[in-house]
């Protein structure tokens, strides 16, 4: 989901971008996430919330912190077998208040990981019109459900990653 923060790294954070810049990049998020799982069905739950978390471009010299990034999402899970799939879009903020903005799907397992693609979709600043994107993968590593509401609605947190590897941007 943060993939387009990783930009951010691989062009200089906190630098203005350069005209016609593209390239590749790998980068890493590390999230929070809140919202509801909802029975939508017999076997059938809905997630709907929000991942929040810190986007890390890999460098020569490890992972630089990159950009804050805000992602809604709705990921339906099938109970019968824990599939899921899920879309959402994420809203990237840089140091200096420049944009990338994205949506990303993807498809898997519950506590597996869900592996689908990322688009960016433009920007703002210095990021004004990027586009580009890649394959990322989306990993869920704890939940909680909230207790006190009813059955039908249950509010959870977690903690998860992101990664991407090899995603593609173009600045114009």
């Amino acid at each position: 989901i943060a993939a387009a923060a990783a930009l951010l790294g691989a062009i200089g954070y906190g630098l203005p971008a350069a005209a016609a810049e593209e390239g590749k990049l790998n980068a890493f998020a590390t999230w929070e996430g809140r919202g509801d799982y909802i029975q939508t069905g017999e076997k059938q739950q809905t997630f709907t919330g929000a991942l929040v978390g810190v986007i890390y471009v890999l460098t020569d010299h490890g992972p630089t912190p990159s950009g804050a990034m805000v992602c809604p999402v709705a990921v339906e899970v099938n109970q019968a077998d824990a599939s899921q799939t899920a879309k959402g879009h994420c809203t990237i903020t840089t140091e200096d208040g420049s944009r990338i903005y994205s949506d990303v799907a993807c498809t898997g397992f519950q506590l597996v990981g869900c592996a689908g693609d990322m688009k960016l979709t433009g920007g703002t600043g210095r990021f004004a019109g990027v586009s580009g994107g890649g394959k990322m993968v989306i990993r869920a590593g704890s939940r909680t459900v909230v207790p006190g509401k009813a059955e039908v609605v249950n509010p959870v947190a977690g903690t998860g990653t992101a990664y991407w590897e090899a995603l593609e941007y173009k600045i114009p």
